[in-house]
């Protein structure tokens, strides 16, 4: 191997370590959050966009609003906002909410308490 494709391969192996250890600490580092620091404007604006993207069946769309506003409101990794257990949460009380004549009483308060403590 020639000098040239080492330093390209040792540089190719340093930007990988340093995205892996970008994305560990993004995944599973200690983060804290406060849920009365958010702006109500701007969750009214993307929970409206979530809606039409429900209504409008974009799934794909509306998982991407749905991790924005865990990254932007609630403070959630970059990563972590796209994997985390509190985006399927999210996606739980809407559909409750949406389908509440088929669910019991105190389904959605039970759901958005889930919600709540996952965050």
């Amino acid at each position: 191997m020639t000098p040239r494709k080492r330093t390209f391969v040792r540089i190719l192996l340093l930007m990988m370590a340093g995205v892996s250890v970008w994305a560990a600490v993004d995944l599973w580092g200690p983060r804290t959050t406060n849920l009365r620091q958010f702006d109500p404007d701007d969750v009214a604006q993307r929970e409206t966009e979530m809606w039409r993207s429900y209504y409008d069946r974009q799934r794909i769309r509306m998982s991407a609003e749905m991790a924005d506003l865990l990254l932007h409101q609630y403070n959630l990794p970059l990563l972590r906002s796209y994997r985390d257990k509190v985006a399927r949460l999210e996606l739980e009380w809407w559909i409750i909410h949406r389908q509440r004549a088929s669910h019991t009483s105190g389904d959605l308060e039970a759901a958005l308490a889930l919600l709540a403590a996952g965050i």
